[in-house]
């Protein structure tokens, strides 16, 4: 008999022969199950939504994907990617005792026009797991539109300060204390600088996704700071690494004259470059040990500003030129209140 975990809260949930979904004994959300119900195929879903549960989200996403390679059709698989890449965990309300979910990887595209998503639907087996798919789809989606809005509001950074804040025993880490020096000279140039320390003081753990959200979207750059190749790998820091990354690469995605320059700076202590995580081998790392490390970076900072203040102003200068241009349009057209509306 095999028992796949609860997607919302890890119990055990007795799979029956040819049953698609099921109900979870300990919190009563209903569970879809995987394709093939086999020992050996349950046990790869439960490890790969353990990472999930754990909001250790690449190396579940990588664990779904594996399942993948083998049968592109299991929606199952789909569906945990999709969650997965929207750092979904489901926190209970203490006065429900729902189980609801909470987004550690907030993005402007919705869940609902994920490949994962999309194709966990089309291979739905049954039209009840099609329904428990948009269901939970539906509900993210409608929360994902809430914090999003929610972002908009908070303060804009011109920097973003990656570290690890606490170890094994809840003692304070030394990356802290060298981020914090890291956020004093800064903030002395005149920087508006993300430090979790003091951005995050103050508000509840439930807030934190927007203020992060808008300070990756924000910043024109990220130091990234470690003394350990494990801290550098700590499931909140890579969260906030891979994250502006993806950033970046949407960033070279966009028109040359809409790129704004934006840079990850990795910050290392007391280790090797070569131990920093491969994804961040193309980048020119910085070795805190050196001599002048403080004025290297800030000469670095500055020089990546100066080239986001000019692309922003020639943007600008482009975006005005494009207004002209229609009120122009429009008042050939006769249409003279419209080319008041666009120059005004």
């Amino acid at each position: 008999m095999a028992f796949i975990k609860c997607k919302m809260c890890g119990g055990d949930v007795d799979v029956q022969q040819g049953a698609t979904w099921g109900t979870c004994d300990f919190c009563g959300c209903k569970v879809t199950f995987p394709k093939d119900s086999s020992d050996q195929r349950v046990n790869l879903f439960n490890r790969a939504d353990a990472f999930r549960r754990q909001n250790e989200f690449d190396k579940a996403i990588s664990a779904y994907e594996k399942i993948l390679e083998d049968d592109q059709t299991d929606a199952e698989a789909h569906w945990g990617a999709a969650i997965s890449r929207f750092g979904i965990e489901y926190v209970e309300n203490p006065v429900t005792f729902e189980r609801k979910p909470t987004l550690h990887r907030l993005q402007t595209t919705s869940i609902l026009a994920d490949e994962d998503y999309k194709a966990a639907i089309e291979n739905a087996p049954d039209e009840e797991t099609r329904k428990l798919y948009e269901q939970q789809a539906q509900e993210i989606a409608d929360i994902q539109k809430k914090v999003l809005e929610q972002s908009e509001r908070e303060e804009q950074y011109d920097i973003f300060l990656s570290y690890k804040e606490t170890d094994a025993n809840g003692e304070r880490t030394h990356d802290s204390v060298l981020a914090f020096e890291v956020y004093n000279t800064l903030t002395r140039e005149g920087y508006n600088v993300f430090y979790a320390k003091e951005s995050l003081k103050g508000r509840l753990g439930d807030e934190y996704e927007p203020i992060i959200f808008s300070a990756l979207r924000s910043a024109q750059v990220m130091v990234l700071i470690g003394t350990k190749q494990e801290y550098f790998e700590a499931e909140w820091v890579r969260n906030e690494w891979t994250r502006y990354l993806d950033i970046m690469k949407q960033e070279k995605d966009k028109p040359q004259d809409e790129q704004i320059p934006r840079q990850l700076i990795p910050c290392y202590r007391d280790m090797d470059a070569y131990e920093l995580p491969v994804e961040l081998n193309m980048l020119q790392s910085m070795n805190m040990n050196s001599l002048g490390f403080l004025q290297e970076l800030s000469a670095g900072i500055k020089k990546i500003m100066e080239g986001a203040t000019q692309n922003s102003y020639v943007g600008k200068t482009d975006e005005i030129s494009r207004l002209l241009q229609r009120a122009m349009n429009q008042s050939e057209l006769g249409e003279f209140g419209r080319a008041d509306a666009l120059v005004v």
